[in-house]
């Protein structure tokens, strides 16, 4: 059983959580993100810098990062095929002087809807590879 009390929910990929120095919350991050702990993800569609800006949010809404931004077309393509994802701490390294976080993402859906929303993502990015 996942989070969401559903057996349906499939890995899409461990990324790397960045952006917690810039919520303006590091410390309270640091001290309180746990290994096994999990974090909705919301799409920022009003982000400047990145098109597939993803964030990670706790249950209130409030935001302890964002998927790292040169992995996270996968997770936004399923987010915007309209499955729900969520994501559980892998790994917390608190020795730096921003806090590194690794979180495992998985997708909230049926196996038929996981299947053929990661062979569109597929297609679509071979289309993007001949095209270039």
């Amino acid at each position: 059983m996942d989070f969401y009390g559903n057996s349906s929910s499939y890995f899409i990929g461990r990324k790397r959580i960045t952006g917690v120095y810039q919520t303006g919350r590091r410390l309270y991050i640091k001290n309180s993100v746990e290994h096994g702990d999990t974090y909705r993800l919301r799409r920022d569609y009003k982000n400047m810098y990145d098109t597939n800006a993803t964030e990670v949010v706790d249950m209130k809404g409030d935001r302890i990062g964002y998927i790292e931004a040169r992995s996270n077309a996968d997770v936004a393509f399923f987010m915007d095929s309209g499955i729900e994802c969520f994501c559980r701490i892998a790994a917390v390294d608190r020795s730096a002087s921003t806090v590194g976080i690794a979180a495992d993402v998985f997708c909230l859906c049926d196996q038929a809807a996981f299947e053929e929303t990661l062979s569109a993502y597929r297609a679509k990015i071979i289309k993007e590879q001949i095209g270039k």
